[in-house]
């Protein structure tokens, strides 16, 4: 029997914002007293499902920094044991960091960027998250990809935005290498993955299935094993397919 690591995306993959929010789904996530995401309950069944199964293992893999990820109120039925969040850098068990990848060498690059780009009025935000990498957040309506363009000349860190949000990442914030490693030191043999965005997009390319949203997505992964998102609700088409696929 394999043993099946389903690494998963969480914002707009696994779980949704309040924007989305339709009548019967359920809140996994409050902040600042107010109802931020949710799960619809077809989800949240197939989430019961899987972990009935003792052979595949769900992975939250996400950008969200520690307290973020900790914000999210898992079901006592299907509360992941580890994590890897701030984009695979840091491993949780248990919500508790037990692995931050080494910033020697690139912490100053970050820093150095953020120091240039602090001041300038072309952001809503811009703050270093867990020490790890760069996060800036643009105006609504704002050119993200010139942005985007204009501020990697200014850095030797890996540029990526999605929506308003541009990404600056240091090598080995990368969800690609962060879930390659855990498979192999937790001697997993075969890889799920999930997501929606570029940033996904190395996590995708190296898994053994991986499952996406649209035709879009898919033409621009070279994986040869791909399933495309044929429900109009995405976190049940990649639940689905799991369960329903024989390994």
């Amino acid at each position: 029997m394999k043993k099946i690591l389903f690494a998963c995306d969480l914002d707009n993959t696994l779980i949704h914002s309040h924007r989305h929010k339709l009548k019967n789904d359920i809140c996994i996530e409050i902040f600042n007293e107010k109802q931020q995401s949710f799960i619809t309950p077809r989800t949240d069944y197939f989430l019961k499902e899987l972990y009935k199964s003792n052979n595949i293992t769900l992975l939250p893999v996400t950008t969200r920094s520690i307290e973020q990820y900790s914000r999210i109120n898992w079901h006592k039925d299907y509360t992941p044991e580890y994590s890897l969040v701030t984009n695979g850098s840091i491993t949780l068990k248990n919500n508790i960091p037990v692995y931050l990848e080494n910033t020697e060498g690139y912490y100053s690059e970050v820093e150095s960027l953020y120091k240039k780009i602090i001041d300038t009025s072309d952001f809503l935000k811009v703050k270093i998250v867990d020490g790890m990498y760069l996060f800036a957040y643009c105006e609504e309506n704002s050119d993200v990809r010139y942005y985007a363009e204009k501020y990697s000349e200014l850095t030797n860190l890996t540029t990526q935005y999605s929506g308003r949000k541009i990404y600056f990442f240091p090598p080995f914030a990368n969800k690609g290498l962060a879930v390659k490693k855990f498979a192999e030191k937790y001697r997993y043999n075969y890889i799920i993955s999930a997501g929606d965005s570029i940033i996904d997009y190395p996590m995708l390319e190296n898994a053994d299935m991986a499952i996406v949203p649209d035709s879009e997505t898919a033409s621009v992964l070279k994986n040869p094993n791909i399933k495309i998102c044929s429900n109009t609700v995405f976190s049940e088409f990649i639940l689905e397919t799991i369960l329903n696929h024989r390994f």
